[in-house]
């Protein structure tokens, strides 16, 4: 550029048209780059909008694990009211069974149980299915979430991108879930055996 500027010392009116079009030249360049970026920008902005879906639908995951949680919660409530009962009825029947053999007795008291026993793994197993299937869910949306945080968003973002999919996976692998058959299990546990040692000692 220099060389043109020394062949056009002579043509005064010329050398500006010349550094005129290279200024314009260069203003054409700029507003390109700005083009480039504002495309960026938007690409962007319609990632954002859909990581906004992704959250919502994560949420109301959330919000039904937090139902089944209320539903856990009604379960023991009506299983302590039922196991009462059941004590209740054990003592009546302790009672109006004093003139009955013992034998007699100790069967119905192994019905009971097995009934009782079938009722329990019944409700524990119902309960682990609900457990996998929200895991399930949850990984499911785990890893399409990682899949939208790997699109090609260019090389300018691709540091902020590995940032972001990192963040996410720690912040998911916090998440406990309630371990449902676990707390049931306990709960079972503690159930003391229908007390017999009154018609025994008959």
């Amino acid at each position: 550029m220099a060389i043109y500027e020394k062949k056009l010392e002579n043509l005064p009116h010329t050398q500006n048209l010349f550094r005129t079009m290279c200024f314009f030249l260069q203003k054409v360049l700029e507003v390109e780059k700005m083009d480039e970026i504002y495309e960026k920008l938007n690409i962007m902005r319609k990632s954002i909008s859909s990581l906004n879906c992704i959250i919502k639908r994560f949420f109301n995951e959330i919000n039904q694990l937090h139902e089944l949680q209320k539903n856990i919660n009604n379960s023991f409530s009506q299983a302590e009211i039922l196991w009462q009962r059941l004590r209740d009825l054990d003592n009546l029947v302790s009672q109006s069974l004093k003139e009955k053999s013992i034998c007699e007795y100790e069967k119905w008291k192994s019905d009971i149980q097995n009934d009782f026993d079938l009722y329990k793994k019944a409700k524990l197993d119902e309960l682990e299915k609900k457990k996998l299937d929200y895991d399930i869910q949850l990984r499911n949306f785990l890893q399409e979430r990682i899949q939208f945080k790997n699109m090609e968003l260019g090389p300018l973002f691709l540091r902020e991108k590995k940032k972001i999919s990192k963040d996410l996976k720690e912040e998911l692998g916090n998440i406990q879930l309630p371990i449902i058959s676990n707390d049931l299990e306990s709960f079972f546990e503690e159930i003391e055996e229908l007390d017999t040692t009154k018609v025994e000692e008959l």
